[in-house]
């Protein structure tokens, strides 16, 4: 996706992800992306990464941050937004990804 300007903190800007580990056995997530006021936050539930493959991890942790940068859930599981399981293919952005995040950020 090439180089992501992040705009400092200021007097009138603010934000800032935060990654937090879960050890939830009762949620049905495997990361959670929230937005609060001034702040995005990431939970990774270990209750499930800790059985992925590497490649399925890091695939999770893009696709919480695909979040934190505007892009919603696909339907196509090719994608790192697709959304309905864990079984996305890709661990890296796929053009349609890059497209929307291009429509939103330029």
């Amino acid at each position: 996706m090439g180089s992501i300007d992040v705009r400092p903190d200021s007097a009138g800007v603010y934000a800032d992800v935060n990654v937090m580990d879960a050890y939830e056995e009762t949620a049905d997530w495997s990361g959670l992306w929230t937005a609060t006021v001034g702040s995005h936050e990431i939970h990774l539930n270990n209750y499930f990464l800790q059985d992925y493959s590497l490649y399925n991890r890091q695939a999770v942790v893009e696709h919480e941050f695909g979040h934190a940068l505007k892009s919603g859930h696909r339907n196509d599981r090719y994608t790192l937004m697709y959304c309905y399981d864990d079984s996305r293919v890709p661990n890296a952005p796929a053009q349609s990804d890059i497209a929307q995040y291009r429509s939103y950020w330029g």
